[in-house]
């Protein structure tokens, strides 16, 4: 097949013009021919190159993308709970973001307003850092807080949640 190709070649009329020029002439253009297929090289390699930068660049991107996702998935998990929780009346979330800050819930209703949470005596640092993280981290928001003071440093609290 190779001797078939290379003898229609050589009875073309390139084949025919280039035998008919010179030996000088034949030099020169092998000499251009060469130089055209080292800057066709060299403008693929080059994008090849910035392809495979690129490409090396996105992975880089998507995994640190990755790894940040992984360490907050908890985070994100508990804030899509306690959105669904506000809708759906699931109230596990609450109570999961509850017993991350030591508060014991005694009771959660749903209203027209939104979630009435009772919590018994309790610190009220406690109470308020668990108020912060609701609104902060879960998304959801503090409509109403009553506080009445049952032992010195200890509230008995209701609040409403939407």
């Amino acid at each position: 097949m190779t001797n078939k190709l290379a003898e229609q070649f050589s009875e073309s009329s390139v084949a025919r013009w280039f035998r008919t020029l010179s030996k000088r002439e034949q030099v020169l253009i092998y000499i251009v021919l060469v130089l055209v297929g080292i800057v066709l090289s060299l403008v693929l390699l080059t994008s090849v190159q910035k392809f495979r930068d690129d490409t090396v660049l996105a992975l880089h991107e998507k995994q640190a993308d990755l790894v940040w996702m992984n360490a907050n998935v908890d985070q994100a998990r508990l804030k899509a709970g306690m959105r669904r929780a506000g809708t759906e009346g699931d109230w596990r979330p609450i109570y999961r973001n509850a017993e991350l800050h030591n508060i014991e819930i005694r009771s959660i209703e749903q209203g027209s307003d939104g979630a009435t949470i009772y919590i018994e005596a309790h610190p009220f640092q406690d109470i308020l850092n668990w108020i912060f993280s609701l609104q902060e981290d879960a998304g959801m928001r503090v409509q109403q807080v009553n506080f009445n003071e049952s032992d010195p440093g200890n509230v008995t609290t209701n609040l409403v949640l939407q």
